[in-house]
């Protein structure tokens, strides 16, 4: 008989020695922890987007309502600067019209000229008196007298800055006469007759002056009132037409304007 291997060795021999570092009989327990480090890294950047989106969303927020605080207040503002600025349009053709009307009643001078007539047939007697001719054929002769028209200009000039309009209308009057070229002459004199609510004599000495060659926008100003106080809406529109195209951003703008359309509106509505 053969011995046995426990015969030989004296006993049961050992196996081949495996190393513990190379032992991978159970990988899982290192699957696990990645895994759950992944899932941590995963967690870990969901969270951060999801601040992310977060944070987005009110930065968008606060700002959409500071653009609509700034949009309201800008948009406030406009509208006070409009109402402000309609206010001051307002109060300057209320100004305008308020100073354009007449001292003296337009019926009163119809009126007077009857009783003056009636006074004057009632009393012959003076008024075919010899004594009454002579100053009537006084200022005749003045006027006919030679003007120096350096010392008109002046006279002109010193009562025009001084509002003495009486003065101004005499003396810038026979100036033009003679100077009828210089325009300003004559349209000092129609200031000073519409200063004086002579709209009629004003709009004529307007026309002398856009005649002789102004170009002072005032002038077609002067002829609209005049225009508009003998009840010619056409005429007095056609003035104001021509004072926008010299000044556009004049003083009498917003009046010229206002005239305007209020003649439009009563056009078409007359239609």
């Amino acid at each position: 008989m053969e011995p046995s291997i426990e015969e030989i060795g004296g006993g049961p021999q050992p196996g081949p020695e495996v190393s513990p570092l190379l032992d991978r009989s159970d990988p899982r327990p290192a699957s696990d922890e990645l895994r759950a480090s992944l899932a941590a890294v995963e967690a870990a950047r969901e969270a951060a987007r999801r601040r992310l989106r977060r944070d987005t969303r009110r930065v968008r927020l606060l700002t959409l309502a500071v653009l609509g605080m700034t949009s309201a207040a800008a948009f406030g503002l406009v509208n006070r600067a409009r109402a402000s600025r309609r206010a001051v349009e307002a109060a300057r053709a209320a100004a305008v019209e308020a100073a354009a009307v007449p001292v003296t009643p337009p019926a009163t001078a119809p009126a007077a000229a009857p009783a003056a007539e009636a006074i004057a047939a009632a009393a012959p007697e003076p008024a075919l008196a010899p004594p009454a001719a002579a100053p009537e054929a006084g200022p005749p002769d003045d006027r006919a007298a030679p003007i120096d028209p350096d010392s008109a200009r002046a006279e002109c000039r010193e009562a025009y800055a001084a509002r003495r309009w009486r003065t101004a209308i005499d003396a810038c009057g026979r100036a033009f006469e003679a100077l009828p070229t210089e325009a300003a002459l004559a349209m000092k004199v129609a200031q000073a007759q519409h200063a004086r609510g002579r709209y009629a004599a004003a709009g004529e000495w307007a026309h002398r002056a856009l005649a002789a060659g102004g170009a002072d926008p005032e002038a077609f100003v002067i002829v609209a009132h005049a225009e508009r106080r003998a009840r010619h809406p056409a005429e007095a529109r056609s003035a104001y037409r021509q004072y926008l195209a010299l000044a556009p951003r004049g003083w009498h703008a917003s009046e010229a304007r206002a005239a305007v359309r209020s003649s439009r509106a009563s056009t078409t509505t007359a239609e």
